[in-house]
């Protein structure tokens, strides 16, 4: 009879590291499955700011350097004075 209880202690032992492993893994799954959903998000957001953020970025620099230059122009043609660029 204690062989069999000390049996059955141990097999509920196991039974129940089994269960606290196999909720740690579906907690690990869980964890994981965030994990990737939010870096899909953030490949998503990179991939369309290359595709057009960068663009737009690309155009606003474009249209700041063309201004500052003509502010130069501005400022020289004022001042009397010529710089070359």
């Amino acid at each position: 009879m204690l062989v069999q209880s000390i049996s059955n202690i141990e097999f509920v032992s196991k039974a129940l590291n089994i269960f606290c492993s196999r909720t740690d893994m579906q907690t690990d799954i869980l964890n994981l499955e965030r994990t990737i959903a939010r870096l899909r998000k953030e490949v998503f957001r990179w991939l369309e700011y290359k595709d057009i953020g960068s663009k737009e970025r690309a155009k606003q620099i474009e249209l700041l350097e063309k201004e500052l230059h003509d502010m130069k122009q501005s400022y020289d043609e004022m001042s009397g004075t010529v710089h070359y660029f």
